[in-house]
């Protein structure tokens, strides 16, 4: 059964040593691809050094992964726990990244497809939040809505019940309507995004359609990553259980084993103690 563990937490840090590699290889992806357009997508709330974090993690993971192997080869209980709690600390945040970005991609996909006095609030209502940032957003940059968005539930009875809107936090509102110029140019019609509908819709159709293109666009390149990172983590998690099970095992070495001189029949403890 031992041999059997240390055969897995090896295969698991191979494994573990290409999560890192990948989550690596993502955040160069994303300093390369997209450090450029950072501030132009989400503004000075982004901050400069966030590209790099998935660097370091990645870094961090398969640095941990190679000094994995030399551990679990030497069987050090007080290293192979230390290494499982490393282990256990870069699952929960690959995981939550992970569910993070996950979820947000759904909360875009139900804004899109639910009208906005029908919208449920989220987790802390996070969601609601959400659709007044992307609303604000619309506004400043594509078009002004008319009539003028209010507080839910508000709604302008000239549109279509499907393209309503109203806002349910002014602050969440007023944050996305922020965005300055530079900003508003990646949802416009030759930006990077292009989000900003390019027909004359009414404004609640041009709002609608505006959501539409920001859950398509997470959806297709987002959400994939943060499956990835949750994939990512359950696999650093199982290689935690692993080097803790290594770590707790009581070796050869260590147990209530009774010198035998040499010459004589070896017996185990309770042999002897039975036969006295």
């Amino acid at each position: 059964m031992a041999s059997c563990s240390k055969g897995l937490l090896v295969l698991f840090n191979a494994l573990v040593l290409l999560v890192g590699l990948g989550v690596l290889a993502i955040g160069i992806f994303l300093v390369v691809e997209y450090n450029r357009g950072r501030q132009d997508i989400f503004g000075d709330q982004y901050p400069s050094w966030a590209n790099y974090v998935a660097i370091a993690v990645g870094a961090v993971i398969a640095i941990i992964a190679a000094i994995g192997f030399c551990i679990t080869l030497t069987e050090s209980k007080c290293l192979l726990g230390l290494t499982g709690t490393i282990q256990l600390f870069f699952a929960i945040v690959l995981i939550v990244a992970g569910a993070f970005i996950m979820v947000y991609t759904g909360y875009l996909e139900d804004i899109r497809d639910t009208a906005v006095l029908d919208l449920d609030g989220g987790i802390g209502n996070s969601k609601q939040y959400l659709y007044d940032y992307v609303a604000g957003v619309y506004n400043t940059c594509c078009s002004q809505l008319t009539p003028s968005i209010e507080g839910c539930p508000d709604v302008p009875n000239t549109v279509d019940e499907a393209d309503q809107y109203c806002y349910f936090s002014q602050d969440s509102f007023a944050a996305g309507a922020s965005l300055d110029a530079d900003t508003c140019s990646t949802f416009q019609s030759g930006g990077e995004l292009e989000w900003c509908p390019t027909s004359n819709a009414a404004t609640g159709e041009g709002l609608k359609e505006f959501q539409t293109e920001a859950a398509n666009y997470m959806r297709d390149y987002i959400w994939p990553a943060g499956v990835a990172l949750v994939v990512f983590g359950g696999v650093l998690f199982i290689a935690c259980i692993l080097s803790c099970h290594l770590a707790c095992r009581t070796r050869p070495s260590e147990g209530n084993y009774q010198h035998v001189p040499e010459g004589k029949p070896q017996q185990s403890n309770q042999q002897g103690m039975t036969m006295a």
